[in-house]
């Protein structure tokens, strides 16, 4: 049976929407079911399985399809991210950075990366799940 899976950052996750905000206005612990992927989903009647996550870059929502669990007639979407976040792998974890965090390591980074780079980083990782979806047949 198909599903679909999808990609993305806060928008593809519904952060702000009711069921998906805790108390103290974070993103909640899922995400939305009121989201336009969700919708999407019941309108298509496929399940949705939603792997976005808030403040995502594009680097890591690449990383994330590299290990998702794809199944034969899965549809995709991917919601790519704003260019201007980044993600690091830093000895066993990732760091994703995004230009609103104000600690030493997205400092740093935004000091070695301009513009052009993260726009160029941002294609490269679009590019390569691009490859790979096609390779996969999804």
């Amino acid at each position: 049976m198909s599903r679909l899976v999808l990609f993305g950052c806060s928008l593809t996750y519904g952060e702000v929407l009711p069921d998906c905000v805790t108390a103290d206005g974070n993103p909640g612990s899922s995400p939305s079911k009121m989201v336009w992927g969700a919708l999407l989903g019941e309108r298509l009647a496929l399940p949705v399985v939603n792997c976005s996550l808030p403040g995502a870059s594009n680097q890591l929502i690449l990383d994330r399809i590299l290990n998702f669990e794809f199944e034969n007639e899965d549809r995709v979407i991917v919601l790519w991210s704003f260019f201007t976040r980044g993600m690091l792998y830093l000895k066993d974890e990732m760091c994703n950075i995004g230009p609103w965090q104000q600690n030493d390591i997205a400092k740093r980074y935004y000091e070695l990366h301009d513009d052009n780079d993260l726009y160029m980083t941002s294609l490269h990782a679009i590019h390569h799940a691009g490859c790979y979806l096609k390779d996969k047949k999804i």
